[in-house]
């Protein structure tokens, strides 16, 4: 998403910004102990995506650079974000890019990024978080083949369905037309990126596998968490969501846990 130096020192100075509709695209703010740190985030207003019957969908926005991608330079970012975890600044930095020997300049650029990102930034790319519409085929399964204690290996059958992809494409045309509308950008997508919806490379937490509905013939759990056809059998996790969302699920899951927990104190207390 290339866009000119104004806008983007705004979206690293804003904690929130507005689409041409005049609704809020959605911001995630978090700290680092020594200044905030701004991660810029994309998404639809509720209304509109009810009424496009859209799945839920959010994209950050991640700087561009040159070489960002190569094995050398993931490796230096990975150091560098232990260091600056550590507190580590400054002189001992800068050490460490010069041990990088030919990668430090490049490396000395993310680090920069780290220290004034407006200043370097050229463009954005989009890491797309999608809920996707939950699917009977995709499965986790027992394989014929086993493990090192001769126990069946597992076996995972990762399916999309027409509507996620459609979904998604819808959502992307949108974001694109209202980012061209106010000026801020404008977004290309490559046909390589579409293919990589199949093979998720983050985010891609474990749910459903137990999921929770009322109709045995639907799901495992029912709304207690209780197995159906059983009496003392109950599962808390993100297995029994009904569907996996775009949003990371551990706070979902502690809150279930707690309703699970006093659901089970009323029961045992009569």
């Amino acid at each position: 998403m290339p866009a000119n130096g104004s806008v983007l020192r705004t979206l690293n100075a804003l904690d929130r910004i507005r689409i041409a509709r005049g609704q809020r695209i959605r911001d995630a703010l978090s700290y680092t102990r020594q200044r905030p740190y701004l991660v810029n985030g994309l998404t639809l207003p509720a209304e509109l995506q009810q009424r496009e019957e859209l799945l839920n969908y959010r994209a950050w926005l991640e700087p561009c650079f040159i070489g960002q991608d190569t094995a050398k330079l993931q490796a230096m970012k990975e150091k560098l974000l232990a260091y600056r975890e550590q507190r580590l600044h400054g002189v001992e930095a800068k050490s460490a890019v010069r041990a990088a020997g030919k990668e430090g300049l490049v490396s000395w650029t993310w680090l920069m990024h780290l220290v004034r990102p407006s200043s370097l930034l050229r463009s954005f790319r989009l890491l797309h978080i999608v809920e996707p519409e939950p699917e009977p085929e995709s499965r986790v399964m027992l394989s014929n083949k086993k493990d090192r204690f001769g126990l069946p290996m597992v076996n995972l059958r990762w399916q999309l369905s027409a509507k996620t992809v459609d979904s998604v494409m819808r959502t992307i045309t949108i974001l694109g037309s209202e980012l061209t509308k106010t000026g801020l950008g404008k977004l290309i997508v490559k046909p390589e990126e579409l293919t990589g919806l199949e093979k998720p490379m983050w985010t891609w937490h474990h749910m459903g596998t137990t999921r929770m509905h009322v109709d045995p013939g639907q799901g495992v759990v029912d709304t207690q968490c209780k197995v159906h056809g059983t009496d003392n059998l109950f599962i808390a996790g993100s297995s029994v969501f009904p569907t996996a969302g775009n949003d990371t699920p551990t706070l979902t899951v502690v809150a279930l846990a707690h309703r699970l927990a006093d659901h089970l104190l009323q029961v045992v207390g009569g």
